[in-house]
């Protein structure tokens, strides 16, 4: 049985692979690298520009920000440690230049607090060093399936039937937990169980009356 859940969840991952290189390149995709270390930045470059991505990597937090300024990216990812500044920081002046797009913030150091302070700081996503390429590849597949990422709340087509709104508040109550369980198992690479989570938000979604999340876990279920 093992050998046979490991052929599957190998298969399944070479699957999950070839779309995300499809999916990448079809946009395509913009992506911000801020990283003082100039061969990770390289690494990291390599990896998004393989799958079609376009890349801009920045040493510091200036020219992050101007290139942010700037305009035309889709997704940042910013190294926590980044030299004698604050990833951490860098992230929260992202967003109040304006970013609505994704920001993956990447550390050696994975401690709770670590993790908890980079996402009040605005990141989407952290993601524990030492990096593998297909599960950074797959979290991008999955946080921007859509390729424009908007921030705007989204508004339950059913918000106005008051049988349903107390059923919609517990829904959406739930709905941070069960992303969690989904970026926790992409990076995991554990496939079956991201396929899991995808499955539940496209039957849930549509029910409480959000059908971009339903077309979300449908196109994620691919």
């Amino acid at each position: 049985c093992v050998a046979l859940t490991d052929a599957h969840r190998q298969a399944s991952m070479h699957e999950a692979e070839r779309r995300a290189r499809t999916n990448i390149g079809a946009r395509p995709l913009r992506v911000l690298i801020a990283d003082a270390s100039e061969p990770q930045g390289k690494l990291l470059s390599i990896w998004f520009e393989q799958y079609g991505a376009q890349t801009v990597v920045a040493r510091n937090t200036g020219e992050c920000l101007a290139a942010v300024d700037e305009g035309g990216f889709g997704m940042v990812v910013v190294d926590l440690m980044l030299g004698e500044e604050s990833g951490t920081d860098l992230c929260a002046a992202v967003r109040r230049h304006d970013f609505r797009g994704p920001i993956i913030a990447i550390s050696a150091d994975d401690c709770p607090d670590t993790q908890a302070a980079a996402l009040a700081a605005g990141c989407d996503v952290f993601l524990p060093k030492p990096l593998e390429e297909a599960a950074l590849i797959q979290l991008v597949d999955v946080i921007d399936t859509h390729g424009e990422y908007d921030r705007q709340p989204l508004r339950s087509a059913l918000a106005d039937d008051a049988d349903m709104q107390p059923l919609i508040a517990d829904f959406v109550g739930g709905l941070e937990a069960t992303v969690r369980r989904l970026l926790e198992a992409v990076s995991a690479q554990d496939t079956l169980a991201a396929r899991k989570v995808c499955v539940q938000l496209k039957g849930d979604g549509g029910t409480y009356g959000f059908a971009a999340l339903s077309e979300i876990g449908r196109a994620s279920c691919r």
